[in-house]
């Protein structure tokens, strides 16, 4: 019997989240037919066949006017040891066009980080992305009938530690999603003894997000969470070559003897001039970055792209049997039918 590691556990939790990015309906509808999803998967993976619970959400958010949820998160709880939770965010839906330009490529403008004690020399600051990412997972409430009605992720675990303060919350997302999982375990860890108890212990392990802040946040952050924190990388995924300048312009040749198209490249050459003078740096200490190998098969450029973001991380990691990849991310029928004419950029 394959024994899985927390890592391999983790990325089955992000890829779950991605269960329901083709849905259209309300929020609540969307929720609930997601829950149904999630429920069989934690019944089936390998990786978390009766092992977990769903005990919040799924809780979703669509930006007024858009047909697709922009945001999902969730929380599972161990069967067999209670104290121990897992909080896993979505990535980007690939298939909402708002979620690419609001929630990814806002990177040209910096906010401050409000939370904690950094040194009074130091300005940590996130990309207006990833603050905006974190402003609406804070205040997120699951809908009527699910888990967890009505109650931010906060006031859950409010609520689970008047039962137990000793609580373990391991927070893990996949692209968008890496980046702001380790966000908002900061964001936890810093509230703790005003807001949550000090008892309680935050980590995180996030996959192939971009860097969510400049130096200083990245200086801050590691002081923080040290240890608690892992980054795990596919060292050809370019999407975590974002948003140091001197890493994002290596992206034009990851791939080589593939190239971008002429429209990619200018995309590239654009996200490049964002992040000038923005001081962007990665966090994370030891990061576990993955020897990536291109697929002969996956052409053009874009095709390379999405293979390494997503694909990549399963076959890296020995999943590809443990996880059904094909029916919930890129690739997909759904997803190919609706982004076909793109994937030759």
């Amino acid at each position: 019997m394959k024994v899985f590691s927390q890592s391999q556990v983790m990325l089955a939790l992000c890829y779950m989240s991605y269960y329901g990015f083709t849905l259209d309906e309300s929020d609540r509808q969307n929720a609930a037919k997601i829950l149904l999803r999630f429920d069989a998967a934690l019944s089936s993976w390998p990786p978390l066949k009766d092992q977990w619970k769903v005990v919040w959400g799924p809780a979703v958010f669509a930006l007024p006017g858009t047909k697709f949820d922009d945001a999902l998160m969730y929380v599972v709880q161990n069967l067999s040891d209670p104290s121990q939770y897992v909080i896993a965010i979505r990535g980007t839906n690939p298939i909402s066009i708002p979620n690419w330009i609001i929630w990814d490529f806002q990177a040209n403008e910096l906010k401050a980080w409000p939370y904690g004690n950094p040194d009074p020399y130091n300005q940590p600051m996130l990309s207006l992305s990833t603050s905006f990412g974190l402003v609406i997972l804070q205040g997120l409430r699951p809908e009527e009938t699910l888990p967890g009605y009505k109650q931010t992720v906060l006031e859950f675990f409010q609520q689970e530690t008047q039962v137990n303060n000793n609580l373990s919350i391991c927070v893990t997302g996949h692209s968008l999603g890496g980046a702001l999982a380790p966000v908002l375990a900061l964001w936890l860890k810093d509230i703790q003894g005003t807001q949550l108890t000090k008892e309680a212990q935050v980590s995180s392990i996030a996959f192939a997000g971009p860097s969510p802040g400049n130096s200083d946040f990245a200086e801050y952050f590691n002081q923080r969470m040290e240890k608690d924190y892992l980054r795990i990388a596919n060292s050809l995924d370019i999407v975590t070559y974002a948003w140091q300048t001197e890493t994002l312009s290596k992206a034009f040749s990851a791939y080589l003897p593939l190239v971008p198209t002429i429209p990619l490249a200018i995309l590239l050459k654009q996200l490049v001039k964002k992040s000038i003078d923005k001081d962007y740096l990665q966090i994370g200490t030891e990061p576990t970055i993955l020897p990536g190998e291109l697929k002969l098969l996956a052409l053009p450029y874009l095709v390379q792209a999405i293979y390494q973001h997503v694909q990549g991380y399963v076959q890296l990691m020995d999943m590809q049997d443990d996880i059904p990849i094909e029916e919930l991310l890129p690739f997909s029928a759904k997803l190919k039918e609706v982004l076909g004419h793109l994937i030759y950029l």
